[in-house]
């Protein structure tokens, strides 16, 4: 039957749960959730979470878990550790951990919770995660998505879901990036997307490893790319980044084979290989070294 509900993360209507095996012993509740839908109050709809549920004062667990949507699929686990005054300051105290295996995610239902990612973007995702909202860790985080893109790696990240408060940190270790400038912005939250120069437009797709580290004022990347025009290997710090493209820099770039006069739309130049020192100062004043 239809019904309303609100647990501090928005109201829930239409609530409808199946559950058997349900066992109360003291403070502690166990039960295996065939079926629970609902429809929260931003509008995305649940149609079915089925799980193996426990729940303790100390502990939420949702084992064999499965979540489907008009458009996702989610399987995994997830488990929610606290004490229990920990429970009015979720995002700082409650630990979240768990892995999502085989996952179909539709981006676009995920932007009526969180609104930062592209339109028409689907993914495949498994990953395992630990920490709390904000401040947390991925591993064998595995991303493909249908428009060719896929990100393999491990990161640290802190305030995702509140990149305004100034805290904003992404820390990670990646594997393979392999993109386009125009599917990968598209593709991020923006609060990444915003990071990546348009310069990289000119690379064509590309393949890319190594670390990064993000926050609200600069950019640390140390990476070997490999693109359609070449090969490079980057160590820069971008700063002043409100505006990606205006940004203040300094760092290395390693050219093998790289198609500069196609990068800078010179055609007079052909391939370089080539070592550089850069330094670049936001305007009104712009300094290089090489």
């Amino acid at each position: 039957r239809d019904s309303v509900a609100s647990r501090g993360l928005g109201d829930v209507y239409k609530r409808q749960i199946l559950a058997t095996d349900f066992l109360i012993s003291g403070p502690d509740i166990d039960a295996n959730i065939k079926r629970l839908s609902f429809i929260d109050s931003r509008g995305l709809a649940l149609k079915n979470i089925e799980t193996v549920f426990s729940y303790t004062p100390t502990k939420m667990l949702f084992s064999d878990l499965g979540i489907r949507t008009d458009s996702s699929l989610v399987s995994g686990k997830l488990q929610f550790d606290y004490q229990r005054e920990d429970l009015n300051s979720f995002s700082d105290k409650v630990i979240i951990s768990g892995f999502f295996e085989n996952s179909s995610l539709d981006l676009g239902e995920f932007n009526l919770l969180y609104d930062e990612f592209g339109d028409n973007q689907k993914a495949q995702l498994n990953t395992t995660f630990s920490g709390t909202l904000k401040d947390l860790k991925f591993e064998e985080f595995n991303l493909k998505t249908n428009s060719n893109t896929s990100i393999i790696g491990r990161f640290h990240v802190n305030e995702l879901f509140d990149s305004s408060s100034g805290g904003f940190l992404l820390d990670g270790e990646f594997d393979a990036i392999s993109s386009s400038y125009e599917e990968l912005t598209a593709l991020l939250p923006r609060v990444l997307g915003n990071t990546i120069p348009s310069a990289f437009n000119v690379l064509g797709r590309f393949k890319m490893s190594g670390s990064t580290k993000i926050t609200n004022e600069s950019v640390k990347a140390v990476m070997d790319i490999s693109t359609e025009i070449g090969s490079l290997f980057i160590d820069l710090n971008l700063n002043e980044i409100e505006v990606i493209d205006n940004a203040s820099y300094v760092g290395q770039i390693r050219f093998t084979d790289f198609n500069l006069g196609r990068a800078i739309g010179e055609p007079t130049i052909g391939l370089v290989t080539s070592s550089l020192s850069l330094i670049h100062i936001s305007e009104p004043t712009r300094r290089y070294a090489i």
